[in-house]
């Protein structure tokens, strides 16, 4: 019996196979070899589907971003006292956990929250990061959107307005 692939499938590249070794979460382990490709695991010449269990792409920085000069800030109104949260990179991620750019103690902020790009254009551009309570700009929810001079930006509970400095 001659070893294939299901139709329309071909056999991933050995160096592209999953670093972590085979047998690693969510892979079956039969007695034969077994190479993966992006969610498609092939055990002897038997294609199965199979759950991606790391994903590639990680958004985690090994160094953190070089400070530079972004004229941006925001001013946290839901807190007295908390002032001026000055934007220190062209990217700025927002969330609960303490390594990010911007960290609030608040519940109701997810551990990464969101992220803000200064594009080169000279606009700024806040994402969502698939947060649990969302991300709202001027009481809206968003998942993208430009920010201008005086946005009001909601993380959870957490209020802050937006302001580019001149």
């Amino acid at each position: 019996v001659e070893d294939r692939p299901t139709k329309g499938a071909s056999r991933p590249d050995p160096a592209h196979a999953d670093p972590r070794g085979a047998g690693g979460a969510g892979s079956a382990r039969s007695g034969g070899a077994l190479q993966q490709s992006l969610g498609i695991a092939y055990f002897d010449g038997v294609q199965s589907e199979m759950k991606l269990t790391f994903w590639p792409f990680s958004r985690r920085r090994a160094n953190p971003p070089e400070n530079t000069v972004v004229r941006a800030r925001f001013i946290r109104t839901d807190m007295p006292g908390k002032g001026d949260l000055r934007l220190r990179s062209p990217l700025c991620r927002l969330g609960r956990m303490p390594d990010n750019d911007l960290s609030f103690n608040n519940n109701s902020v997810s551990s990464h929250h969101a992220e803000i790009y200064h594009l080169p254009d000279g606009t700024f551009q806040i994402c969502d990061l698939g947060s649990t309570n969302g991300t709202r700009v001027n009481g809206r929810p968003i998942q993208s959107q430009v920010l201008n001079h005086g946005d009001v930006v909601e993380l959870g509970e957490v209020r802050l307005h937006f302001r580019i400095d001149g």
